[in-house]
């Protein structure tokens, strides 16, 4: 970038952050809100807490700021760098099920990379707390649930298996300590898979009782679409059998149309539809049991907006 991009970028940046600090931080019009998408740093905030992610917030952060024509914040984003989340780091608490992994500074403090200062002034504010409750009712029941977790855990575990079989056999690391693996180490490929899914029962009561604010009934959004756009979460199971399963963000009700594709583009399968209320709804749709296994595309249409999801099927 050239030199007036830079200074403009870091003059936006202090500006958000001299507004985080000041005596009217909360306020809607003039505080940090007026610089930055809230709901991208809400759901910033529950994936890192949800998968524990000792790196969260003071390391591998991506933001971008959307040209003014676009509503010109700063949004925070693509999540990324999550191989010592999950129950995979034995220090500084990173195999935790309880506890704020954004409270990182008074666990280890003596850490060179430290949190940023933004977490414990947001949720200082009670808008943003709120916030941060509603998006996890939302998401609880839905692609943040225990069975939805599980069940792509499953369906990746078995996608998996047979290139498992030949990665552990080039690299005999189950059962042996590998840095920063918590204790006890699973000796099998299905024992990480069942401490995985333990840590993410476990960590979603905690946080499900925890979770800071209110819910008087509001719905937040993903970071991707507005209030009165469609949103959609990855379908499940991927690789399929016999059933996809699919959460959709509706906000009235509207025909949902489903239609699959081969890998050449040709439909093999005519259009499922089906009416829906508005809210989040799981909509299930069923594949022909004659397909032949192999790569597919579902496209899903939902009011003007349409996605097309690839899936495997054995």
């Amino acid at each position: 970038i050239v030199p007036q991009q830079e200074a403009y970028i870091q003059a936006y940046v202090d500006s958000f952050e001299t507004a985080l600090a000041g005596p009217a931080f909360t306020d809607t019009l003039t505080g940090y809100a007026k610089f930055i998408d809230v709901n991208s740093f809400v759901d910033f905030f529950l994936l890192n807490e949800f998968s524990r992610n000792v790196d969260g917030y003071r390391l591998s952060t991506y933001l971008y700021k959307d040209k003014n024509s676009n509503g010109g914040k700063l949004t925070i984003g693509p999540a990324w760098d999550f191989d010592l989340a999950w129950h995979n780091a034995d220090y500084c608490n990173g195999s935790f099920t309880s506890g704020w992994t954004y409270n990182f500074g008074n666990v280890c403090a003596y850490d060179n990379w430290q949190n940023p200062f933004w977490w414990d002034r947001l949720l200082e504010d009670p808008r943003f707390r709120d916030r941060v409750k509603c998006r996890w009712e939302n998401l609880k029941t839905t692609i943040f649930s225990v069975t939805y977790i599980h069940n792509y855990c499953d369906s990746m575990y078995s996608y998996l298996d047979t290139a498992a079989i030949r990665n552990f056999t080039a690299w005999p690391v189950l059962g042996a300590y590998v840095w920063p693996n918590p204790s006890p180490i699973p000796t099998t490929f299905i024992g990480e898979i069942n401490e995985l899914k333990t840590f993410i029962n476990a960590r979603w009561i905690w946080l499900n009782t925890n979770m800071p604010g209110t819910f008087n009934g509001c719905n937040i959004i993903g970071i991707t679409d507005g209030p009165d756009i469609p949103a959609i979460a990855p379908p499940y199971p991927n690789p399929f059998s016999d059933v996809i399963q699919l959460s959709i963000y509706l906000f009235e009700t509207m025909n949902v149309e489903m239609e699959l594709f081969n890998a050449l583009g040709q439909a093999v399968q005519p259009v499922q539809k089906e009416r829906h209320g508005g809210g989040t709804q799981v909509v299930t749709f069923t594949p022909d049991n004659s397909l032949p296994p192999g790569i597919y595309l579902l496209r899903i249409k939902a009011g003007n907006k349409v996605w097309t999801q690839q899936l495997s099927k054995w």
